[in-house]
């Protein structure tokens, strides 16, 4: 016998805004030369005395009532199925990851925290 687990998921809606300026840490990385006059840039434009004068990473996060969608377990083959349902309440700080099924890529990461009053 095998058992099949469903989950009622109870998640705080929250939305995550974030800008890195990634000059920096792609510097440390060894990419330097595109951020100083010895950049070649025309490639691209076909305009030389270009450099790259910032790079900013932004994302955003929403996780609302109609974003959660429930899920349930498939059982293959010719087994007994036994079926419990949890209830699984999120109600401190947690961490997610969002990855690609297809290609198993993470996508995104970040850690909610609770919710702030401005």
């Amino acid at each position: 016998m095998k058992w099949a687990s469903q989950f009622d998921l109870f998640l705080p809606k929250f939305t995550l805004d974030t800008k890195l300026e990634m000059n920096s840490a792609l510097k440390q990385l060894g990419l330097q030369r595109i951020f100083d006059y010895r950049a070649d840039l025309s490639g691209l434009t076909g305009q030389g005395g270009l450099v790259v004068d910032a790079v900013i990473q932004k994302a955003k996060i929403e996780v609302t009532e109609s974003g959660t969608k429930a899920a349930a377990v498939t059982g293959i083959g010719i087994v007994e199925m036994v079926s419990i349902t949890k209830t699984l309440v999120i109600n401190h700080p947690f961490m997610f990851l969002i990855r690609d099924k297809t290609t198993n890529v993470d996508l995104f990461m970040g850690r909610y925290s609770g919710p702030h009053t401005n």
